[in-house]
């Protein structure tokens, strides 16, 4: 057991080690470092305000249940 704990660990902490700078590339990314930045973040926008809108639903949510209990 103490040896797989090391044996995972040591891995974790080697493939940390690792790290490598990823640039955007490909044909359909051109430009400087920030308008690729800005390329990508335009490709994921819309999600956004989901999350939001989720977020409140729940906050909602979690705030409505104990107004609830205490009403009864």
């Amino acid at each position: 057991m103490k040896w797989s704990i090391s044996i995972i660990t040591l891995l974790l902490l080697w493939s940390c080690g690792n790290y490598q700078e990823q640039n955007a590339r490909g044909k359909w990314i051109k430009g400087t470092e920030q308008e690729k930045l800005e390329t990508v973040e335009n490709q994921f926008r819309g999600f956004d305000m989901a999350m939001v809108e989720t977020s409140y639903r729940y906050q909602e949510l979690y705030w409505a249940v104990p107004r609830r209990c205490r009403n009864r």
